[in-house]
């Protein structure tokens, strides 16, 4: 068990990576202003939603623990399908939190069945076309 928590440890601290080098690119993009304007169905004034239930407690606590104590709501939606095996795109702005849509149900299905793998595939070509 002390394995698969290291494990557990690890992949969080790559999550919060990620986000924090996304942060240093995005520089004054208004996630707030952009979420709230998306999505006004959601928590008036702050665009973001709860986690799903069926999330593990202990990764929500991570990520509580990291500042994403309430994803936002294309991220609460994209987790909640993803947890549920169904189809779903994320089309959103730059640095608007995709990364958290699929890697929260993937980091959420290892602690649970830590034999569990994933594969990562990215059109690396459209995605350095993005970029320019």
């Amino acid at each position: 068990m002390a394995k698969d928590r290291a494990n557990f440890d690890a992949l969080c601290t790559l999550l919060n990576g990620t986000d924090a080098e996304l942060s240093g690119l995005v520089g004054d993009f208004d996630r707030e202003s952009w979420a709230n304007a998306m999505y006004p169905e959601g928590d008036p004034g702050s665009g973001r939603m709860d986690f799903p239930p069926e999330l593990d407690a202990d990764l929500v606590r991570v990520l509580a623990d990291r500042g994403i104590a309430r994803p936002y709501c294309h991220q609460a939606d994209a987790i909640r399908a993803a947890m549920a095996g169904e189809h779903f795109v994320v089309v959103t702005p730059t640095a608007s939190g995709k990364t958290l849509c699929y890697n929260v149900p993937v980091v959420d299905r290892i602690v649970k069945e830590p034999n569990a793998r994933a594969l990562y595939l990215f059109p690396t070509k459209a995605l350095s076309q993005d970029q320019m």
